[in-house]
């Protein structure tokens, strides 16, 4: 018996219903259609939800979330990732001369957390003796940072780019990956520093 069939056969058994008790199957039929819809607008209220926004908002949480790595500094994080996001999206979404936001601001705002994510890292002496791995790091950093930017400036003035799946974002997460990088240096710093390479 195929769905068509099972849905005749039910629709003749409400049918019946309804000649010995006209009130309970209307009531019953009402009952079960307003489950019905209940379940397709939830369904419909997280379909709709675009994927790339919902992870811009997951990522720009996850970003925030990462300046109390050094707590001390956090409202100078914030103050910093006020003027980076302001350069992000505007750099994202105005034509040529949003990169001049991308750079001025979305830069000064990235100098700025980093900088309060590393604290008073770059006075430390042994930044001086021999410190290979800790360079490595930071190279690997300034990489990151350099791809990041590039896809914005990509997303910017690529119609093609801009068009392909989850290109508004993916630069969001490698200067994710550096802000979590800068945050976690200060914590592991003795122990990338002995390691030996």
């Amino acid at each position: 018996m195929d769905n068509d069939e099972k849905f005749e056969e039910y629709i003749y058994e409400l049918r019946k219903e309804y000649q010995d008790n006209p009130k309970e199957a209307i009531k019953e039929a009402k009952t079960s259609l307003k489950r019905i819809k209940a379940r397709n607008e939830n369904k419909k209220l997280i379909i709709d939800i675009e994927f790339d926004k919902l992870m811009l908002c997951v990522l720009i949480i996850l970003i925030a979330l990462t300046g109390f790595l050094n707590v001390k500094n956090y409202l100078l994080y914030l103050f910093g990732m006020a003027f980076f996001m302001a350069g992000y999206f505007i750099g994202l979404h105005v034509k040529g001369f949003g990169l001049i936001f991308l750079f001025s601001h979305g830069g000064i705002g990235m100098g700025v957390m980093i900088g309060a994510l590393m604290g008073e890292i770059f006075q430390n002496p042994a930044l001086q003796d021999g410190a290979t791995n800790i360079y490595l790091y930071m190279g690997l950093g300034v990489i990151l940072i350099i791809m990041s930017f590039m896809g914005v400036v990509l997303y910017n003035l690529s119609n093609n780019w801009a068009q392909r799946e989850h290109t508004r974002f993916l630069p969001l997460v490698t200067f994710f990956v550096v802000f979590l990088m800068s945050g976690l240096l200060p914590h592991i710093f003795k122990v990338l520093y002995a390691l030996k390479i």
